[in-house]
């Protein structure tokens, strides 16, 4: 065993002041050296992937401060924290797939006496079944996906004779150029040096981009506005025209600040369950050296690399051998702060966004206070409805024909259907003229419901044969008591009991 590899004091003879100090040198390396051999308690986890580590709360500041000019770099930080965060996703498909789209055609003629209702019926059956190529209901909320996350949806329509489908445009390379006055429908520019690293895309495209591109190359003028026939934008922020600001660029510092607090809370948790095993190296109390060790580097080695192999992989233990006493000191001893941090944190993201977080987490509220707060978000996608009205009309007037219609998207949501069809369905009960729209609200359209009435009233005779289905509630001639009442007219407390399913015999 050499001099260098041992605790232990070498035998008590008279040495000088140099030879000491030398000694301790001598020691202190060997001490290092040991420490270095020493293994490590490793949980071998892969790292996590922040999204702080790819944006930092100054570029951020910097792209929101202003807007004109890092505008792509704002649509990638949203499609980012799309992926990326779930909070934020769960805002944009909320709120895109907010609305139902269901419409009802009113005509822009006057009709009189004198009217050929055979040909209006005839005509308007052809506007229905036109809208109904346009499949709202599948191509409309793809495009108000985007438009949220970018405040800007640039389409491209791309109509067959029994199909339709909108392109969505790199938004990099479009830009809003003006707005159809007579529909309030906003047209846009392309910027044809796209083509420029994708002319082998160009085939892909509609003839009008291959002959702009042409003008491109002989004229350099890059920025040319496609045919506002088949090309349109919708736009979120439509009060700005000149550049886009995302509606829910409000969320990008509390979505971010959420991290920070979640990885405080995640390392306080490993902390508060983390072991740590010291070996403490024994000294010599008798000995007049301060580093008079009864065992030997090696031995001290051997039992430390033992014990770390002992434990395997777990991360929650640590080893540390040392001659000193190990002290524990934390800062915090209160265990719920970091929950009531994230919590908070979480709250100021639905705050930020103006959606009430009850729709994702519905703890401590009412039903009623749910149904109230998404009458605010409601008000959002119908200001997006007037928009998409316009884009229908524009198209609807162009068809051949004596009548013209114009399309009238209802103010109905995912959540209001029912309330909705009931109010139209007691209007026309009182005699308004609100059959169709009653239909409509139910997701039946003008030539379905004309189609389902047809068939219903035909010698196939569906009405002759339903039957009731039998049961209880059909047999029994005794009451089941007073119908429940609507959450309206309900009480606090009932509601309370509603929700936990605890008033089910009681109402």
């Amino acid at each position: 065993m050499t001099e260098e590899s041992n605790f232990t004091n070498p035998p008590a003879l008279p040495v000088s002041p140099e030879e000491e100090k030398e000694l301790m040198e001598k020691k202190r390396r060997a001490l290092f050296q040991a420490i270095n051999q020493m293994k490590i308690a490793d949980s071998k986890a892969s790292p996590s992937k922040a999204m702080s580590t790819r944006y930092t709360p100054e570029q951020i500041n910097r792209f929101m401060q202003n807007p004109s000019l890092f505008q792509k770099e704002l649509r990638q930080l949203s499609d980012y924290l799309y992926d990326y965060s779930a909070e934020y996703r769960i805002i944009i498909d909320y709120v895109s797939n907010l609305g139902k789209y269901n419409y009802v055609l009113e005509t822009l003629n006057i009709l009189d006496a004198n009217t050929d209702w055979k040909v209006f019926e005839k005509a308007k059956l052809k506007a229905s079944a036109y809208v109904n190529k346009l499949n709202l209901s599948r191509e409309m909320p793809k495009a108000m996906r985007i438009a949220w996350k970018h405040d800007v949806f640039y389409g491209y329509e791309h109509e067959t004779k029994d199909g339709f489908i909108i392109q969505h445009m790199n938004p990099n390379y479009c830009r809003i150029s003006g707005v159809d006055i007579l529909y309030g429908v906003f047209i846009y520019e392309f910027n044809f040096s796209y083509f420029d690293s994708n002319e082998d895309a160009l085939r892909n495209y509609p003839l009008e981009f291959q002959r702009k591109y042409q003008i491109y190359k002989s004229t350099k003028e890059n920025w040319q506005e496609l045919n506002p026939d088949v090309a349109f934008a919708f736009k979120v922020n439509e009060e700005i025209t000149n550049y886009p600001l995302l509606p829910c660029s409000v969320l990008f510092d509390p979505i971010f600040d959420l991290e920070e607090y979640k990885k405080i809370q995640k390392a306080r948790i490993k902390m508060d369950n983390f072991m740590l095993l010291a070996q403490k190296i024994p000294i010599n109390d008798k000995g007049q050296n301060m580093d008079d060790f009864l065992i030997s580097l090696e031995t001290a080695l051997e039992f430390h690399n033992f014990i770390v192999d002992g434990l395997g992989d777990n991360p929650g233990i640590g080893v540390a051998t040392t001659p000193m006493d190990l002290v524990s000191i934390k800062t915090d001893k209160g265990g719920n702060k970091d929950k009531d941090a994230v919590a908070m944190a979480l709250r100021s993201i639905y705050d930020a966004g103006g959606i009430s977080q009850f729709l994702v987490n519905s703890d401590k509220n009412t039903s009623t206070g749910v149904a109230k707060s998404i009458i605010v978000d409601e008000q959002k996608i119908y200001k997006m409805f007037r928009q998409i009205e316009g884009w229908l009309n524009r198209k609807l007037f162009k068809l051949n024909g004596k009548f013209k219609f114009k399309a009238k998207l209802l103010d109905i949501t995912n959540f209001d259907e029912e309330e909705s069809f009931d109010a139209f369905l007691t209007g026309a009960q009182s005699g308004f003229p609100s059959i169709e729209e009653s239909a409509a609200s139910i997701g039946i359209n003008f030539m379905d419901l004309h189609n389902k009435l047809m068939v219903e009233n035909s010698p196939i005779g569906l009405r002759d044969r339903m039957r009731p289905l039998q049961t209880s509630h059909t047999q029994s001639s005794k009451g089941n008591g007073r119908s429940k009442v609507s959450d309206d007219e309900a009480s606090d407390s009932t509601i309370i009991n509603r929700d936990a399913n605890t008033d089910e015999n009681r109402e």
